[in-house]
């Protein structure tokens, strides 16, 4: 079961829910979505390292949501 932690502006779904919370963390401190699904990889595979793996894919959805 996917793990989501969602925030007013943002929301992260991952594996587990340290590497989601770990994405939420980044965007919070100013970074994009790239920057949380790279943080999310990270650390779900230092977490659950038969689920992914660093130097492996970063799949992640971007909506830009404009006025």
């Amino acid at each position: 079961m996917f793990n989501s932690v969602r925030a007013t502006r943002g929301m992260a779904v991952a594996p587990h829910a340290l590497a989601a919370q770990a994405a939420l963390a980044v965007m919070r401190e100013g970074g994009n979505a790239a920057d949380g699904a790279i943080a999310g990889c990270l650390v779900q595979a230092a977490v659950e390292p038969f689920m992914t793996n660093p130097t492996g894919t970063v799949p992640f959805l971007y909506y830009e949501a404009r006025p």
